[in-house]
């Protein structure tokens, strides 16, 4: 009795019939996602039929989304640091007055507060760092003079300082603005990502005399059109009749 050998060979889910282990590994293998490199390739492709106005809205998105997810990853690999500035809570109006901002990977807030010799109050805070940043100092009641350069290349084992001139400019309760900012290289070009703002109220006082300086430069075109003309008339016509009242 002669006994019959039969070879079965496995199908694939397709129903093809594959014997090869490495042909069904390859089969079965997933693409892998596109790297770094290949999303920059695709940016540049695509902004290039954007610029043909060949996009439809789809690929529109697709640039969108591919920068963004750029500019978080960017984020992500960002270092945190330490910084500390002072900031008057009075000052006259003829005062001017200095306003020194630290920044430091190595160092804490409260070291970097010791470090401050300029007056006023210390605060603190914890930031995000990139190798550049830039740090913006503004108020529309105060002109603002920038000591030091306000983009800063950010040293690891150095502290960064920044420092500003101010003069108030009116009486009152006003606003400084402090701004820092990233400065992140996309697409080959600096662009800013505000980390953080700081607001602080500042009052601004003025005495008795400084205000009637004031007044005086400010209106002398008045004072001398409705006050110093009459008078001076009135006074030139008084003594001129008297000069008559004595003649012989």
């Amino acid at each position: 009795m002669s006994q019959c050998i039969i070879q079965l060979k496995k199908t694939d889910n397709s129903g093809e019939i594959n014997s090869d282990p490495k042909t069904r590994e390859a089969a079965s293998a997933k693409p892998d996602p596109p790297s770094s490199q290949t999303e920059e390739i695709l940016v540049i492709k695509l902004a290039a039929l954007h610029e043909a106005k060949l996009l439809d809205d789809n690929k529109r998105l697709l640039i969108k989304s591919i920068e963004i997810k750029k500019v978080d990853k960017l984020l992500s690999k960002m270092e945190f640091g330490a910084i500390a500035f002072n900031s008057p809570s009075n000052v006259n109006i003829s005062d001017f007055f200095q306003i020194q901002l630290l920044l430091s990977l190595s160092e804490t807030i409260e070291e970097l507060k010791q470090k401050i010799v300029k007056g006023g109050e210390k605060s603190g805070a914890t930031i995000k760092v990139s190798d550049r940043m830039e740090a913006h100092l503004t108020g529309c009641m105060f002109q603002i003079t920038a000591i030091t350069p306000e983009i800063q290349a950010v040293s690891k084992s150095q502290k960064t300082e920044w420092k500003w001139e101010i003069h108030p400019q009116k009486k009152g309760r006003h606003c400084l603005h402090l701004t820092l900012n990233a400065l992140l290289e996309i697409d080959g070009n600096s662009t800013p990502k505000v980390i953080k703002t700081f607001e602080r109220n500042i009052t601004v006082t003025i005495t008795k005399t400084q205000t009637l300086i004031i007044f005086i430069k400010d209106s002398w075109q008045w004072l001398w059109a409705t006050i110093l003309i009459p008078t001076c008339g009135w006074l030139w016509k008084r003594k001129k009749n008297s000069t008559i009242g004595v003649a012989p």
